[in-house]
């Protein structure tokens, strides 16, 4: 990101005028867009790459049955949140892992948890708040 910042400003430094050079004005233009839409381009690429890593390191850790336990969980709440693309249904649970009651949050939006209901989730015992609801 830095070398690009750099190389933009090093390619631009000087502004061409476009009276006096219509074409090097352009070509000035597109190569700053370029650069910008680079530079956009890493941001959301490692954005996207820590996510997909977050994820891949939660299901190894999840399919690793010497470290997995299997408890009952209990659907406290279903609440709705809004966010950026509308609202989602989020369901609250309530588990015992390692001898603490923990409380977290779930994706709901597919309806498939009801509050009150207990269901079986399958848990890291080195990460509690690594979860996985698998059966009812």
């Amino acid at each position: 990101m830095v070398g690009i910042a750099l190389a933009g400003k090093y390619l631009f430094d000087k502004d061409i005028p476009f009276k006096t050079d219509r074409l090097g004005k352009i070509k000035q233009l597109v190569r700053k867009w370029l650069i910008s839409i680079l530079q956009v381009s890493f941001m959301f690429g490692n954005g996207y790459v820590v996510i997909v890593a977050e994820h891949a390191r939660e299901m190894d850790i999840l399919s690793n049955k010497k470290v997995t336990v299997s408890t009952t969980a209990l659907v406290t709440d279903i609440v709705v949140t809004q966010g950026r693309s509308g609202s989602h249904l989020r369901a609250q649970i309530k588990y015992i892992a390692n001898g603490k009651v923990i409380l977290k949050e779930t994706p709901n939006d597919d309806g498939r948890l009801k509050k009150g209901r207990t269901y079986i989730l399958k848990y890291s015992t080195t990460y509690p708040e690594i979860f996985d609801i698998y059966r009812k």
